[in-house]
């Protein structure tokens, strides 16, 4: 129990790695910790083969939980902003310091097969790039800046379906969230509608200009909006019949 006090927290505050006989895969979900062990059977193919290149393991599709990573320090991890570490009943800490967000000025294009080969090489620099895939249809930023950007930023409200912050960005470049990118989020700049890009294999990237901004992410389901509208529909179709019938009898 003291020890799940501990690990309590939002994505932001730091996620947990646990290996450890004493938790499960699911227990994240159960004890309210961020574990980035992935919730079986419910795992992303990709978020699979990100986790298995960054243990030194070739992609494969056939896993069921992430329970077997013994690697805390890898690259991967830290883009995974990973704090806590659990082993052998015992709580460590990462080394990760400050990884939910960060300001890069540099994008490099990579074939969908090698951004993971590349992102483990030396020459990926998670602090100055980001990685995005050819027929991304996205136009990159033309930078000559090499240095890190002065950056800033503030978490303004987190929850499952919203995320707001304030940013104060010393350039323009490419803003690399530690979330996780999936279909159905939406974002917006000052108000102002902008696109979601994927970088780095697996994470939400926004493109920003230099000055102070204020960011949001909100999660909109357009599937259940249209079968929500869709049985509305059907209620109204429904109750119609049954009044015209009645008024006919």
């Amino acid at each position: 129990g003291e020890m799940v006090g501990h690990l309590k927290g939002y994505p932001f505050q730091g996620r947990v790695l646990t290996e450890s006989d004493l938790y499960l895969p699911n227990d994240g979900l159960q004890y309210g910790f961020s574990s980035v062990s992935g919730y079986d059977p419910l795992i992303l193919r990709r978020y699979a083969h990100f986790f298995q290149r960054g243990q030194g393991i070739e992609p494969e599709d056939h896993v069921v939980n992430l329970g077997w990573m013994d690697r805390p320090d890898s690259k991967f991890l830290r883009l995974l902003n990973v704090r806590h570490w659990v082993k052998g009943g015992m709580l460590r800490n990462a080394g990760n310091k400050d990884a939910y967000a960060r300001l890069v000025p540099k994008a490099v294009i990579k074939p969908d097969d090698q951004v993971l080969p590349f992102m483990i090489s030396d020459a990926f620099d998670p602090q100055r790039m980001v990685v995005f895939e050819q027929g991304d249809g996205h136009e990159t930023i033309s930078s000559s800046e090499t240095d890190v950007p002065g950056f800033s930023y503030s978490i303004l409200r987190y929850d499952n379906e919203r995320i707001d912050f304030r940013i104060s960005a010393g350039q323009s470049g490419y803003l690399v969230l530690s979330e996780i990118f999936y279909p159905g989020w939406k974002a917006t700049v000052d108000g102002n509608k902008v696109p979601i890009l994927r970088g780095n294999s697996l994470f939400r990237v926004i493109r920003v200009d230099t000055w102070e901004h204020e960011v949001s992410l909100r999660f909109v389901s357009t599937p259940f909006r249209a079968g929500m509208i869709l049985s509305l529909m059907t209620l109204i179709i429904c109750l119609g019949v049954i009044f015209s019938s009645r008024r006919r009898r």
